[in-house]
């Protein structure tokens, strides 16, 4: 992975450090039952364990997961973007993923100069989620134009969640560039039991242009399998996000 001159790390907050969809998925299954219950199926997601909710969200086809659950159509970015912006404590007292314990990690490393953690716009509940887990730290909150922030920053080291974050970095300078992509199903197809990336050349795209594309699981050390063995070993360049550094 990084060596002893990447210094800049550059991340996306949800879907790689934190997830807010555990908890809109229990909001849903409560508090919004009635709203939700002919629109959706409710035996997908209701009275699961937050290991079993890990293990959906993880295998999901689409990045909004209402689409995976869906029994009739609806507007679902439209009902998903009003729920995760309303809730006022969406990741107050949900589990960090992986990530955020490497994150843990780096933070102390001298060689790292600074860790940069974006969202599109600004957010009052990620930015005290980041104050309270980081406090005195080289991490920064950082917003606005996904590839501005990129360009801005200069990272030796981005982390993403979707292959939509991957496919603009074809068009920038990637020379000693590592780019670490989530292992979430809808990244991926499913090809002779192997999981294999929708953009199967993605990998050679990026070391075309000086860079390389890494994967990682982001929850791991739950006792379900999330992917089976055969799925896992179609995956070239699978880092252990709990051993990175």
């Amino acid at each position: 992975m990084m060596n002893e001159t990447s210094s800049v790390i550059f991340t996306l907050f949800e879907d790689v450090i934190k997830t807010p969809n555990i908890r809109l998925i229990k909001d849903i299954t409560t508090k919004y039952f009635t709203q939700y219950s002919s629109m959706v199926d409710m035996s997908k997601i209701k009275d699961k364990t937050d290991e079993r909710l890990h293990v959906f969200l993880m295998r999901r086809k689409h990045e909004l997961f209402f689409e995976d659950i869906m029994k009739k159509s609806f507007n679902v970015p439209e009902s998903y973007f009003y729920l995760h912006d309303n809730i006022e404590d969406l990741y107050l007292n949900e589990d960090f993923l992986d990530f955020a314990y490497s994150l843990d990690i780096l933070n102390a490393k001298n060689t790292i100069e600074k860790i940069n953690v974006w969202s599109y716009e600004y957010d009052d509940r990620i930015n005290l989620d980041l104050l309270t887990r980081y406090p005195q730290s080289k991490i920064s909150y950082v917003n606005g134009d996904y590839l501005e922030a990129i360009h801005k920053t200069k990272p030796h080291l981005i982390c993403v969640n979707s292959l939509k974050y991957v496919l603009p970095l074809l068009d920038t300078d990637l020379a000693g560039v590592d780019i670490l992509l989530a292992i979430y199903g809808y990244n991926f197809n499913v090809v002779d039991g192997y999981l294999e990336p929708k953009i199967p050349d993605i990998q050679e795209q990026i070391k075309a242009k000086g860079g390389k594309l890494n994967f990682f699981i982001p929850k791991g050390g739950i006792s379900l399998d999330v992917f089976t063995k055969k799925e896992i070993d179609g995956i070239r360049d699978l880092t252990n996000i709990k051993e990175f550094n």
